[in-house]
């Protein structure tokens, strides 16, 4: 198993900034299709969706790579779990990764929530309103696990440095004390320095 493939993971803000920046693409691209045109209470709607669809899109695809970049625990060789243990707070990191979890899915159902409303609105003001309610929300439920993204950085930089274990090979380590012969034994049984 290889650990080095595991993508950096960004802050709750990053996040957030990314999102909103993509919210706001979208608006423009839509802009773009229709130059100086006075869009109608049906279109607004649909612009807006889009716009909340792509903050949510957004952000559920990246939490979604960072689970399924991260090992599952207990599906882990049992030389990783020792690993693992030895050198983080394994119940900690479970917690991090519900906490992303969390999140991944409270979005999901709040951009549900937020396009049924929209969809039932004739008002542009309370449309954009509702759009605005929707980002504060998104906000706060990326901010609650900032913790929880500093962790796995963390995480993700301590287990990168973790030794590659080719399964159904076996493997031989080969340790003790500075200047006792490691590096002399290993060229001598292996001719490699």
């Amino acid at each position: 198993m290889s650990f080095q493939t595991i993508p950096k993971i960004e802050t709750a803000d990053t996040y957030i900034d990314y999102a909103f920046r993509q919210g706001r693409q979208r608006a423009m691209a839509l802009k773009l299709k229709k130059p100086n045109h006075k869009s109608s209470p049906g279109e607004r709607k649909t612009s807006e969706i889009v716009v909340l669809t792509a903050v949510a899109n957004y952000l559920s695809k990246n939490f979604d790579n960072i689970l399924k970049a991260f090992p599952q625990v207990d599906e882990l060789n049992p030389f990783y779990k020792e690993l693992l243990d030895c050198t983080l707070e394994i119940g900690e990191f479970k917690h991090s990764l519900g906490a992303v979890t969390w999140a991944k899915t409270s979005i999901e159902k709040m951009l549900d929530v937020y396009v049924k409303k929209i969809r039932g609105m004739r008002e542009e003001s309370i449309i954009v309103a509702q759009r605005k309610m929707f980002y504060g929300r998104v906000s706060s439920i990326v901010k609650q696990i900032k913790h929880e993204l500093v962790y796995l950085e963390e995480v993700r930089r301590e287990i990168k440095e973790f030794p590659v274990i080719k399964e159904g090979i076996t493997t031989v380590a080969l340790f003790g004390f500075p200047n006792v012969g490691k590096t002399t034994l290993l060229s001598k049984l292996s001719g490699s320095k």
